[in-house]
């Protein structure tokens, strides 16, 4: 779930028909991307009832764009 790739460090999760990308530059911490992205899986499938799915993440978008602006307000 990681790959390197024009000087950047990707790392990825699928969930049914949905892929979630973290992208960093080649030096940061593969473990920390990690993190942020389990951390955003995890929120979205809180706030989406365990359904994980690209039809229920359009649908909740405005709650989907919350998370992500709560993830990355702290840096």
């Amino acid at each position: 779930e990681i790959a390197f790739w024009g000087g950047m460090t990707i790392v990825y999760k699928s969930s049914i028909d949905l892929l979630l990308y973290v992208v960093g530059s080649s030096s940061e911490n593969e473990l920390m991307l990690m993190s942020v992205l389990a951390c955003l899986f995890d929120s979205l499938s809180h706030i989406l009832r365990k359904n994980v799915e690209r039809r229920w993440l359009l649908e909740n978008m405005d709650g989907a764009f919350l998370v992500l602006d709560e993830i990355v307000d702290g840096g």
